[in-house]
């Protein structure tokens, strides 16, 4: 997330530099102009060194003039589930996503202040002993092990995280 001041300043920018084609311009949000943002304001909040948690919920856009101007839309289905399953397992990806969707919106937990404890149910759990890491990776690419050098496998798309982390290490 960016602080509110960046978006501010290129508001004002568009403000000023359109107002010589378009003199209403100057009473327009982003000088007219069509802005897109994206984000997922349950996950990052901006930087403000040493700032409060107050400070820091008011560097947010959602705290800006700007904000009334903004219309939210909202993505409801996790397109990153829905790769790679057979139909049999599609009723547990369905329950999983509804699952996360609660946890985001703060569904799962008593009401709370922003910090909260939440219980992840056993079915969600990885199990292992040993290495973590194999572990994970073991659960979501399952017959990695076997089919590593079989490159018609490896080119599927859901192997493209696994390839990027493998070439990191």
């Amino acid at each position: 997330m960016i602080h509110k001041h960046c978006f501010h300043a290129l508001d004002k920018s568009l403000r000023d530099v359109l107002k010589t084609s378009n003199p209403n311009s100057l009473q327009q949000p982003f000088g007219g102009k069509v802005v897109v943002l994206r984000g997922d304001f349950r996950q990052i909040l901006p930087v403000v060194p040493k700032g409060s948690r107050h400070d820091i919920v008011n560097a947010a856009i959602k705290s800006s003039y700007l904000w009334n101007h903004c219309e939210i839309l909202k993505l409801t289905v996790n397109m990153r589930l829905q790769m790679g399953f057979s139909e049999s397992n599609n009723d547990q990806v369905r329950k999983f996503a509804e699952w996360m969707l609660n946890v985001g919106e703060g569904k799962i937990s008593l009401p709370n202040d922003g910090v909260a404890q939440i219980e992840i149910p056993d079915d969600y759990l990885i199990h292992y002993s040993g290495n973590p890491l194999y572990a994970i990776v073991n659960c979501i690419y399952p017959s990695i092990s076997t089919n590593i050098g079989d490159l018609q496998y490896l080119r599927q798309g859901q192997f493209l995280p696994l390839l990027m982390i493998m070439l990191m290490l």
